[in-house]
Formats: structure tokens, sequence, C-alpha cells
């Protein structure tokens, strides 16, 4: 009988990872989604209260307040998910996978925040405030587990 170490199934054998991430990559990502979605949304709603009482007209004014209040709340709701993911993902060590996660919730903020849009439509602004709220109570819930996980990590 020889003292080999017992074969690895794992492709990396030797090399494979001790820790298991998945469960704070998800976390992590969820959790900046649903903060900058909550943000978006939030501004949304100050958007369309700032519009309320407002002239209807047939050509948008881009230097108006609710047209800078608007782009500047939507990427900064972006800036937030990936800031967000970025410090949940710290204990992963991987500044690459940290990086890309960051980037892949920071887009994924936009599709979400698209449902803002049919709340606005259907329900009005307070539809709106609603979806900001569940997304920020949303957004705490899973920083807490995204926190608990990582410090498991």
């Amino acid at each position: 009988m020889t003292d080999q170490p017992p074969h690895s199934p794992h492709p990396l054998g030797a090399d494979a990872p001790d820790k298991d991430y998945v469960g704070l990559a998800v976390a992590g990502m969820t959790s900046g989604i649903s903060s900058g979605t909550a943000l978006i949304a939030a501004t949304l709603w100050a958007v369309r209260s700032m519009m309320v009482g407002a002239a209807p007209t047939t050509t948008p004014d881009l230097n108006s307040p609710a047209a800078n209040l608007l782009l500047t709340g939507t990427l900064a709701g972006i800036l937030l998910a990936a800031v967000v993911t970025w410090r949940f993902l710290a204990p992963v060590g991987s500044t690459y996978r940290q990086g890309g996660l960051s980037m892949v919730a920071a887009f994924a903020t936009i599709v979400v925040s698209l449902l803002a849009m049919p709340v606005d439509l259907l329900i009005g602004r307070w539809g709106v405030l609603g979806l900001a709220t569940l997304f920020a109570l949303l957004a705490w819930r899973l920083a807490r587990r995204a926190r608990r996980l990582a410090l498991e990590a």
C-alpha cells in the first residue's frame, strides 16, 4: 500500500477552494440590487411629486430640476448597487470576482428598476413610493443575511 492522499473529485484537485461563497454572492448581489432599485424608485417618486400640478407638455425640458434629479438619482442607484455588492463580497478575496459581480448587480438594477414604470402607470406615485419601501425592506433583510454569511466566511 502507498501513502497517497485520497483522490479529490474536484477538477482542481488539491487547489480546490475550501470555502463556498455562493450564498454570500447571492445575498450580496440581491442586497445591492434591492438597494439600488429602492433608491431609483424613491427618486422616481420625488420626480413625480415635483411634477404634480405642472402643466402637461409635449417636449421634455432636460434642464429642469426634475430631469436633473431623475438622471442623478438613477445613476446614484446604479452606483449604490455596485458599491453595496462590492462591500459584501469583500471576504471572497478576489478583486476580479468582486468587480464582475458588482457590475452584474449594477446592470441588473437597471432591469429590476423598470418595474417602477408599470407601477407608476397603474397605481400612481404612491405605488412607486410603496415599491421603494418594499425594496428598501428587502435590501435591509438581505443585507443582514449577507453580513451574517460574511462573518461565517
